[in-house]
């Protein structure tokens, strides 16, 4: 983490996109090497670059929290990050957007994923990850693949993490595991197997689920965003 000369490089190799996202610092040496082609030796993809710059943030970050051991206030939160992908080829990249932070957070969340195609081909854009906030557990981040289905008139499957899905609060893992338990009772109970592992979030009604959070004695309760549930504590 030493001071370096270096140069603001513009990651689609076009000057007059100056995007937040289309920008990464890169020193001398990296920048001349990510600008040139070679026949020699792959160079850098435009994902192991937006990789690289997610390191440097997040060094960047921890060197802020340690050099302020004593400063009053919450600590950094970092979002999770959206998949991505390369194709030497034809085909299709899904990749994701960048997160939020919750409520009563503080950081930034994750940036989403993108994509590389060497040849024809279509990219999707989705979503990232989020972070904790207060009394809040926020699902894993939609996929581009998700936002692909959606375009196609189809409802994901809840529960499903598709291709691409960044990260998600912590503890929201073991309060969906409470959830799922309580929708796959609903299902043996209305004689609808073939829903426990394949279903949509409509199929069980959520005045359900939260009267058997309620009657379970767990002071969260869900609500419906998209295909997936957010648990809060009521206010």
């Amino acid at each position: 983490m030493t001071i370096k000369a270096g140069q603001i490089a513009h990651l689609d190799r076009d000057s007059a996109n100056p995007t937040e996202d289309n920008l990464a610092f890169l020193c001398l040496g990296h920048h001349d090497e990510y600008d040139s082609q070679t026949s020699q030796r792959k160079g850098f993809t435009v994902s192991e670059v937006r990789h690289f710059r997610e390191e440097l943030y997040a060094a960047n970050n921890r060197l802020e929290v340690s050099s302020n051991p004593a400063a009053d206030r919450p600590a950094l939160a970092q979002g999770g990050h959206g998949g991505s992908g390369e194709i030497f080829g034809n085909g299709t990249v899904i990749g994701g957007r960048g997160g939020r932070v919750g409520t009563s957070g503080r950081g930034r969340g994750g940036d989403g994923g993108g994509g590389v195609i060497h040849g024809d081909g279509v990219i999707i854009g989705g979503e990232g990850g989020s972070v904790d906030g207060e009394n809040i557990w926020y699902p894993p981040a939609r996929s581009g693949y998700e936002d692909f289905l959606a375009k196609q008139g189809e409802t994901p499957d809840w529960g499903v993490m598709y291709p691409g899905y960044g990260g998600m609060s912590p503890g929201y893992t073991q309060r969906h595991q409470i959830v799922q338990a309580i929708r796959a009772a609903y299902f043996h109970a209305q004689g609808a197997l073939d829903k426990i592992k394949n279903s949509k979030i409509a199929d069980v009604p959520l005045a359900y689920v939260n009267s058997e959070l309620q009657a379970a004695g767990f002071p969260w309760r869900a609500e419906q965003e998209g295909h997936w549930y957010v648990y809060r504590v009521p206010n």
